[in-house]
């Protein structure tokens, strides 16, 4: 009866509140903060168990030293002991209620059972997600996001060689020194001697292999491989999946040129000519650089000893760094917790009822304080 009414009703309410129905999912932002949040948790988590154990330990040496004491001892009668080792065993179950508030202090020390064992020994076996995990995963998220223009290298920045160089001795030695696999090849411009922007093909330093230093051959006698050219504005996804296909024999590879009309480009190293000015050469990105981003960190390469090494120096630094901080850390916490054992063992002395002789206070006072 009431169809009439409602239907229209229910149309107008859908078309005025309706909400996509993939709104409830998380953007990429939200899925790499959730992402970061999880591996901070679990490392806040590893680290609490660790100053646990640590705490353990320190409780489990105090009371060992007493009981040396106490064993080693002589003047001690059997009820001095009686107390000294009750005192031990109500100090370690203090410190085992304070660390876990739902332990029964009244309750014995819990026992671990043969199943627990077992799950726990599981537990460890499975293997916390690694911080360059966590990084890989935020990259690949960003990779929609991030542009040629956040990766590439300038041109002010890049090796490139003459197309009328002729490959002698020296010039295959710098060649190789460079390191390159792949080295961009321009012409030469009358009025610019740096200006490299006249890529005219992409040289494949494996080709030198079969070429003889004494022949003096020339740049331009050699195939020469015609790269891909892309504008800045192309996110990293769709350049990953340029550089996937490979092209041919004579086009593409993981090396492209950025530039700002990349369809100029293209028409020019068709017909076999250089890359005209209007183009816009702006620099060269490789698969190298993609990946990078990726992973968030820099990639080197048996040629790069130099940037290796200042690297592996800043690296050692921020270590040795970290350790000093952390033992700094650690010996503060000591202190602090050897200053709040020995309050607690003053407070259990001036509650204890006086089982030592008078002139044994001296000693008692020390086994508390070790307490």
């Amino acid at each position: 009866l009431l169809f009439p009414i409602a239907f229209p009703i229910a149309k107008i309410l859908d078309a005025v509140l309706h909400e996509d129905e993939h709104s409830d999912g998380f953007n990429r932002r939200e899925l790499s903060a959730l992402v970061r949040i999880q591996y901070e948790e679990r490392l806040a988590a590893k680290k609490h168990r660790k100053e646990e154990k640590r705490k353990l330990a320190l409780a489990a040496r105090k009371q060992d030293r007493a009981l040396q004491i106490i064993d080693g001892d002589g003047t001690f009668s059997d009820g001095d002991k009686a107390f000294l080792l009750t005192s031990a065993l109500k100090a370690q179950k203090h410190e085992m209620s304070r660390m876990n508030p739902n332990l029964d202090s009244s309750s014995s020390l819990p026992s671990i059972t043969r199943d627990e064992n077992t799950i726990r020994r599981g537990l460890l076996r499975q293997k916390s997600v690694h911080v360059d995990e966590v990084k890989m995963v935020e990259g690949a998220l960003l990779m929609k996001t991030k542009t040629a223009l956040d990766a590439y290298t300038p041109m002010r920045e890049v090796f490139a060689i003459s197309v009328d160089a002729v490959l002698d001795e020296a010039k295959i030695v710098e060649i190789y020194r460079r390191g390159f696999s792949r080295v961009p090849v321009f012409h030469k411009k009358p009025d610019a001697e740096r200006d490299y922007s006249a890529i005219c093909g992409i040289l494949m330093t494996k080709q030198l292999i079969v070429v003889n230093a004494s022949d003096r051959r020339a740049i331009s006698t050699l195939p020469l491989n015609i790269p891909f050219c892309v504008p800045p504005s192309i996110d990293l996804v769709e350049l990953t999946n340029w550089f996937q296909t490979g092209g041919s024999e004579v086009q593409g590879g993981h090396m492209a040129i950025v530039c700002a009309r990349p369809e100029i480009a293209d028409s020019a190293l068709r017909n076999g000519e250089a890359i005209p000015e209007a183009a816009g050469v702006m620099g060269i990105i490789t698969m190298e650089d993609v990946l990078e981003n990726l992973i968030q960190e820099q990639i080197f390469d048996e040629m790069d000893g130099l940037d290796f090494e200042q690297a592996r120096r800043a690296r050692w630094a921020y270590k040795r760094w970290q350790k000093f901080v952390n033992r700094r850390k650690w010996q503060r916490q000591a202190k602090s917790d050897r200053a709040t054992s020995m309050e607690e063992g003053s407070q259990n002395q001036g509650e204890a009822d006086p089982l030592l002789p008078p002139n044994d206070s001296d000693r008692r006072k020390s086994l508390f304080g070790i307490l």
